[in-house]
């Protein structure tokens, strides 16, 4: 097993990126520890700008993670917990869905 193989690497590297970069680097890690996750395509419901986030399957259901929107840009670092592990009801109030799989969609 290549440990270091992740193309998501140059966001550890670079201590940034957006929120795809973010998404593929959660969905990475958790596939590593044997959690299935998902990578969820949609948008941020005020802004219709295009957004990425997760879904992991924990305790025999779907929950979300959204890892760019619990990392907010401030002059303090902060992690917030706003977006760990949340259903799709509270991620329906910000967030859009692509495609039919999805709620919201």
């Amino acid at each position: 097993l290549d440990a270091y193989s992740c193309s998501c690497n140059i966001t550890l590297a670079f201590g940034y990126g957006v929120c795809s970069d973010y998404a593929e680097l959660f969905r990475n890690m958790c596939i590593r520890v044997g959690i299935p996750c998902e990578v969820v395509i949609g948008e941020d419901k005020a802004s219709g700008i295009g957004h990425a986030w997760n879904a992991v399957y924990i305790d025999g259901q779907w929950l979300y993670v959204d890892c760019t929107w619990d990392d907010p840009i401030s002059k303090k670092p902060q992690l917030l917990h706003d977006y760990l592990l949340v259903g799709p009801e509270k991620m329906a109030k910000d967030h859009v869905w692509e495609g039919p799989d999805y709620p919201g969609a």
